[in-house]
């Protein structure tokens, strides 16, 4: 690698959104631009920030659209560039019950604001422009960034109104729970306990797929203290086929689906902010932001489409801070939200049928908020309240267990091959410009050594290594394996670590993984990856912000049963021969073993 090669890896993990304006931004020339917008004015009216800058590519498009109500991506532009890009989903109406997205700049059809009602608020407020935006029936939104302000914006309104149902229903809570007396204690204790607060009528029905005689018995008696329906099916686990027969026990209008896993904090009010969701005549399922159970990190807060599959977006995310222009603080719509806490009007749960029993564990929420969503009814999440899913933290994925992965990748082709127009079409509330591989909400700019593919072999014949000197700093840290991940590569062990050679250039050594067993020995090449923590830990030495290193070793290329030492280096090609790889090894403590 060369000088500008390794400065401009520096710039796009420093500042990627840079590298996504240089990489990506359309820049058309508009002919007349003052006459456009004299032309689209005549149509609508402009409502915007008094700091906004709107680019003549706004103004070009909006001429050309029919829409009644348009808006675009915004950025900041000040003195030190261009930043902090608010990328919006489509017209989504219960996120506009949490802030008005479309944010600094509308244009709103004359013929649209003649529509509106004398309750709409002052002309111009948020509120106003809020009921503009519902009442739209041809919005446009344009997914790219023409639009920008000198300051960050506040768009949540003045007024805020709490989201909570004001009309009398009942709700029937589903809970599948097999040999858990202990967690669906908790679980029902505080549900009852929250409905008490909330002066909610509930009922709760479990189904328990075949528990043993003492976990039964203390199932029943559970049932009889708390006052709720038990029944024991035995058979084998098949989450649709179980929640299906719940459903068929309930008397509510409305069904909510629960994991004996979930938890009710104290003095939460959660159960009719589901119900003013869930009553929404555009709704299909609304589901709850969950927390682990150290309250402070994100187990869902939403599912995505990513290039992985169905995600649950800010996973392991810590809460304390504010995401995707506070995706994390407010109502929003998805494409689908988990079935571990999901209210769905029983009605609307009916019309699709319910599960789809041809899935029985993966992608069956997913599968049933698609259903729902395919008959015009969006799936919304309410996170500015929160439960506790007992889930842990560093569970045990299906990828991780191979029959388990074998089903995930059957039921995952079915659903795939069922929904494949919505699939076709984009997770509409998820705007294209944010990541398609991280569980953030970070821009899309295909960061270096990010969709990396497996490490290629080199031939250990070229490679000469030295005994590590005491300039040399070399770590290899973990290694882990994959069965696979958002780009398609499977089966693989990813080996990290960091290394830099004292008062060198970062780009004149490469970093390289050994794996050694007897007189067998593999070399693969790693690509790099920032470390802050050792630029700080080594602040005597410059040019550190690429010191981290990561393999992807094919596990084909493993015999099996063999255990392999693992060693990294240090090399760089020799001046008179190229051929010839010249560098410091470390062996490490790891090993590795397919």
């Amino acid at each position: 690698m060369n000088k500008p090669e390794y400065q401009k890896m520096i710039e796009s993990y420093a500042n990627p959104y840079k590298c996504w304006i240089r990489d990506t931004e359309i820049h058309d020339s508009v002919q007349e631009p003052e006459r456009l917008k004299e032309a689209v004015l005549e149509k609508y009216s402009l409502y915007s920030c008094e700091d906004a800058r709107i680019d003549e590519r706004f103004w070009m498009l909006a001429a050309e659209s029919d829409a009644d109500f348009v808006y675009s991506d915004e950025d900041i532009m000040d003195s030190n560039g261009r930043r902090d890009p608010f990328f919006k989903p489509d017209m989504a109406r219960e996120s506009l019950l949490g802030m008005y997205f479309p944010g600094a700049v509308s244009l709103v059809s004359k013929e649209l604001e003649e529509k509106l009602s004398d309750t709409a608020g002052q002309k111009g407020s948020l509120e106003y422009l809020m009921a503009c935006a519902l009442k739209a029936e041809k919005p446009l939104h344009i997914a790219e960034v023409l639009v920008h302000t000198s300051k960050s914006h506040e768009y949540t309104y003045s007024g805020k109104s709490e989201l909570e149902f004001s009309g009398k229903a009942l709700v029937s809570a589903v809970i599948l729970s097999k040999d858990n007396p202990g967690l669906l204690k908790t679980c029902v204790d505080t549900l009852q306990r929250s409905a008490e607060l909330e002066k909610q009528q509930l009922e709760i029905i479990v189904i328990d797929n075949g528990s043993n005689d003492e976990n039964t018995a203390k199932y029943e008696q559970l049932a009889e203290s708390r006052n709720f329906i038990y029944e024991k099916h035995p058979m084998k686990f098949s989450y649709s086929r179980l929640c299906n027969i719940g459903e068929s026990k309930a008397h509510g209008e409305y069904i909510l689906l629960l994991n004996d896993d979930i938890e009710v904090p104290e003095n939460t009010r959660f159960l009719r902010k589901l119900l003013f969701i869930a009553s929404r005549e555009q709704v299909g399922a609304a589901g709850i932001k969950l927390l682990y159970p150290d309250g402070l990190h994100i187990q869902h807060n939403g599912i995505t489409f990513l290039k992985s599959g169905p995600s649950h977006k800010l996973c392991t995310y810590p809460d304390d801070r504010i995401y995707g222009h506070g995706i994390n603080r407010h109502v929003h719509n998805c494409i689908a939200a988990t079935g571990a806490c999901l209210m769905v009007a029983k009605y609307k749960y009916d019309a699709v049928g319910g599960f789809d029993e041809a899935i029985d564990a993966a992608y069956t929420d997913v599968d049933l908020c698609l259903a729902l969503y395919r008959r015009g009814w969006i799936s919304a999440v309410v996170s500015e309240t929160h439960l506790i899913h007992h889930e842990s933290f560093t569970r045990a994925d299906d990828i991780n267990d191979s029959s388990a992965y074998e089903r995930l990748q059957k039921e995952k082709a079915y659903y795939e091959n069922k929904y494949a127009d919505i699939l076709e079409a984009g997770d509409p509330f998820y705007n294209p410009n944010l990541t398609k591989t991280e569980l953030d909400y970070s821009v899309d700019y295909e960061l270096p050594g990010a969709a990396f593919g497996l490490s290629e072999r080199k031939d250990p014949a070229f490679r000469r290594y030295k005994p590590l000197k005491k300039q040399v700093h070399i770590e290899a840290e973990s290694c882990k394996y994959h069965l696979s991940d958002a780009w398609g590569n499977e089966n693989y062990f990813e080996i990290t670590g960091w290394a830099f050679v004292e008062k060198v250039p970062g780009y004149t050594y490469e970093a390289e993984v050994i794996l050694e067993s007897g007189e067998e020995r593999l070399v693969y090449n790693t690509y790099r990856m920032p470390r802050e923590d050792v630029s700080t830990v080594f602040a005597c030495f410059s040019g550190l912000e690429l010191s981290g290193f990561a393999a992807r070793i094919p596990a084909g290329d493993l015999k099996k049963g063999l255990e392999y030492r693992i060693s990294a280096a240090m090399v760089k090609p020799a001046v008179l021969n190229k051929k010839i790889y010249k560098g410091y090894k470390k062996e490490t403590a790891l090993t590795v073993k397919y």
